[in-house]
């Protein structure tokens, strides 16, 4: 009996193993592939977001999702950080530096300040402080001018250059008033006079003018200012060089002015068109003329007249002003020549005259600061001597 019982056990054995064996030699090659569902993102209203898989070489397009940024607001500055790169353009200035006369000006310096964006503040540690103001990266560099007196840059992208200086010993420059910022965001504009786009212009380049330092001659600085709102009499040279006064003065001889502003101003009789006035420059005793010189250093020979009116006629806006207008003054038959920015706002109706007088009848205008004439017993002294009234 028990000898049968271990042949049972012997039997059992033999066929398990014999299965298994089975088994191992019928089973398949390798298991089919597990079916995986696209994951499927948050609902946001922020635009899609194009990522690309880097290669070995190439750094990751962004960095990973700050763990407490929701995926929306995560996927709206990921939009913002691909307009602010976009922004940056291909960079072309051309400039060019003349002297008075045209002339090329060699070995002149440029200053310019080169703005960007920066393209990797998406990787920034500090990333939740990003301001608008920290996205913009600045660069300054300096250009020489060549023998033709042209500067380029044509490196790189940014948004934008803007003119620190220009200059070279022996000469003058002075910033134009109406000089922006030469633009390329997103394209190439001015926001200021139509002349800047010449700065995009290989052939043309944008102009800087500089005054060649020449003989200077002892001069009277002029500076003074006069309003609508009370008769003022400003002082230069002659105690009443200027005189203003409004509508209702009727003057007969200006009683010795040397320059005499009249001014009116009106009421439209609308509110919203407040905006109406003329006034009138008069020159008793030589002339005056408006020039588009950059400096008023040479007073012309020639062009003078004796008034000259500015008429503002009314409108919805206010007008765009202050404004300045390089003038020339023929004075005194002659005897004196003068160069100012004559400028105007219409806050107060006023009036600012600045610049130099030369009182030996020269039209040299060309200042030099250890040669000007201050003190006002030798002012008085010019001034009786060169009346004519």
């Amino acid at each position: 009996m028990k000898r049968a019982k271990v042949i049972f056990w012997l039997l059992i054995v033999l066929i398990m193993a014999g299965l298994l064996l089975w088994l191992l030699q019928h089973r398949p090659n390798a298991l089919p592939p597990i079916k995986q569902e696209p994951a499927v993102a948050p609902a946001t209203n922020a635009p899609s977001i194009a990522i690309t898989q880097a290669s070995n070489n190439e750094s990751p397009p962004y960095p990973a999702k700050p763990a407490d940024l929701p995926e929306s607001a995560w996927a709206r500055m990921l939009t913002y950080f691909e307009q602010t790169k976009s922004q940056n353009s291909p960079l072309e200035f051309y400039a060019r530096a003349v002297d008075q006369n045209g002339n090329p000006v060699s070995g002149a310096t440029l200053n310019l300040e080169i703005s960007r964006f920066d393209e990797r503040w998406i990787f920034r540690p500090d990333l939740k402080k990003v301001t608008d103001e920290n996205l913009i990266q600045h660069k300054k560099i300096d250009l020489i001018s060549a023998a033709d007196g042209r500067f380029s840059y044509t490196e790189g992208k940014g948004i934008g250059i803007d003119i620190i200086s220009v200059g070279k010993y022996g000469y003058y420059w002075e910033r134009p008033s109406t000089m922006g910022t030469f633009d390329y965001a997103g394209g190439r504009r001015v926001g200021n006079t139509w002349d800047m786009t010449n700065a995009f212009n290989h052939d043309t380049g944008y102009s800087f003018h500089l005054w060649k330092k020449g003989e200077m001659e002892p001069l009277i600085p002029i500076s003074g200012q006069v309003k609508m709102n009370y008769e003022i009499q400003g002082q230069w040279v002659s105690n009443y060089f200027v005189q203003f006064a409004p509508a209702r003065v009727e003057w007969t001889n200006f009683d010795g002015a040397d320059l005499a502003i009249k001014g009116v101003r009106r009421s439209s009789g609308n509110a919203d068109r407040p905006y109406e006035f003329t006034f009138t420059l008069f020159v008793p005793n030589g002339g005056m003329l408006i020039s588009e010189d950059s400096y008023a250093y040479l007073a012309p020979s020639a062009g003078y007249q004796s008034s000259w009116t500015f008429e503002n006629k009314p409108q919805n806006s206010p007008p765009d002003f202050p404004w300045t207008k390089t003038t020339y003054f023929k004075l005194r038959g002659g005897k004196m020549y003068a160069g100012v920015r004559l400028g105007f706002c219409n806050n107060g109706f006023s009036f600012s005259l600045d610049g130099y007088l030369n009182p030996n009848g020269s039209r040299n205008l060309e200042p030099d600061p250890d040669k000007l004439i201050n003190d006002s017993e030798e002012i008085r002294r010019i001034d009786k001597a060169t009346r004519i009234n």
